[in-house]
């Protein structure tokens, strides 16, 4: 972080709030939970003051370097050489300056084990991602005139009437305001989940498609060799059943907010279905973290033999698809080669391609 400073722009004990808010904040009936008083007067006040205010923040200038090196070099290094080879990158990374270059000592197997490096800067004139000290100078000298909010302290607006009746209600009407944002935020993400879910649980079988060269018409087959990632053949069936059976998990809890939210026809109170929030945040977190877990794409080739197809047969491939230049028919070729292709998923969880789950995520 550069040229960083902390400010209280607010404090609680010495800010007033104007007239207008505490008149809203009276509106407020103390029956604010009914659907009639939530729409008519919560709702408007929420919408005009919201639930919270900014009162400290700091800001200044931040630089972040990030190195991803391959697991195997790790592996093979202790921490403290590790972090003086990234030292010593970072200066390397100026490598268009001469005294820059000259004092970075990063071993060639450092940087070639180097799957990814990236450099973000935030404030200042936003010039700090180039190979130049200079440059990096200039971006630290900018930081002061154009600051980067770095984090803030928020406060309820409910501690700016603390101690009175409308203050308590005001309070009250915040936690539950915050509570069905999240419910229904909670409900849009299992959702989304359970969308991508049925999408993996009707995954097609790998079937390889191929264009005959020539004249020859379109057609597919079955994989016969699989690629690195595993055998198509045997991890799709995988992945189907996988993903049914994590919908079905799903269905308990996708219930429980169908519930839970339709109760806001008749109140808006949360103290009922509160306590679960803790744990319906960690069913969804669970759920994600499978369903949003690093992609695989699972690869295949196939062959097919066109001996038998009519149309080959006609221009003379009788053992083999024709490899021809193009507008060259079939008949017209000089080679004859074996009809191959390839088949590629979509991107798959790799979580998805594990071993079948032997216990619901969510109970």
């Amino acid at each position: 972080e550069v040229d960083t400073y902390t400010s209280e722009l607010y404090p609680v004990q010495n800010l007033s709030p104007d007239g207008m808010f505490l008149e809203s904040v009276k509106s407020i009936p103390m029956l604010w939970f009914t659907p009639t008083a939530w729409a008519g007067k919560v709702l408007p006040h929420m919408q005009n003051y919201g639930t919270h205010h900014i009162n400290t923040i700091s800001a200044g200038g931040e630089f972040r370097y990030a190195a991803i090196v391959e697991a195997s070099y790790i592996s093979a290094h202790g921490s403290a050489e590790m972090d003086a080879e990234a030292d010593a990158d970072f200066l390397f990374f100026f490598s268009a300056d001469a005294e820059a270059h000259a004092s970075a000592s990063a071993s060639e197997a450092f940087r070639q084990s180097l799957s990814l490096r990236q450099v973000v800067c935030n404030g200042g004139n936003g010039k700090c991602n180039a190979n130049s000290t200079a440059t990096y100078d200039a971006w630290v000298d900018s930081v002061h005139k154009y600051p980067w909010v770095l984090s803030a302290r928020y406060t309820p607006n409910y501690a700016l009437v603390p101690t009175t009746e409308n203050g308590i209600v005001l309070e009250a009407v915040t936690i539950a305001y915050l509570a069905w944002q999240g419910v229904q935020k909670l409900m849009e993400e299992l959702t989304a989940i359970r969308a991508v879910l049925k999408m993996y649980a009707g995954l097609a079988d790998p079937l390889c498609s191929f264009q005959k060269i020539g004249t020859c018409s379109s057609g597919s087959t079955s994989c016969t060799q699989a690629g690195s990632t595993g055998d198509p053949a045997k991890l799709i069936p995988i992945v189907r059943a996988n993903a049914q059976k994590l919908y079905n998990q799903t269905d308990p809890l996708h219930a429980q907010f169908q519930t839970t939210l339709g109760a806001r026809n008749s109140s808006m109170q949360v103290d009922g279905w509160l306590p679960n929030a803790t744990s319906w945040v960690q069913a969804v977190k669970d759920m994600a973290a499978v369903v949003f877990s690093m992609p695989t794409v699972l690869q295949c080739t196939g062959y097919a033999d066109m001996s038998t197809d009519p149309i080959c047969q006609l221009f003379g491939c009788k053992d083999h698809v024709c490899q021809t230049a193009p507008g060259v028919k079939c008949g017209d070729c000089e080679a004859k080669v074996a009809a191959s292709c390839a088949w590629a998923s979509v991107p798959i969880p790799r979580k998805l391609l594990s071993p079948l789950f032997d216990r619901p995520i969510y109970i």
